[in-house]
């Protein structure tokens, strides 16, 4: 999750081939024990982006480590 203007933010969404990513605006109900619980509803199966989101841009190469 990357922090945005009041309850709005954004995470990134993994591609479907898993190589790049997409900004996806979100809506934040609450934070709870560094837990963020989203009003907006992602796509079923999909992936976001866990670590390093502060340095990623939209369409930026990642590689998924386990």
């Amino acid at each position: 999750l990357v922090e945005g203007d009041g309850r709005a933010a954004h995470v990134f969404l993994l591609s479907a081939d898993g190589q790049a990513v997409r900004r996806q605006q979100v809506t934040v109900e609450t934070v709870d024990c560094g837990l963020a619980y989203l009003a907006t509803e992602l796509p079923a199966g999909a992936r976001v982006a866990v670590s390093g989101a502060e340095l990623l841009r939209e369409g930026a190469p990642v590689e998924i480590v386990p």
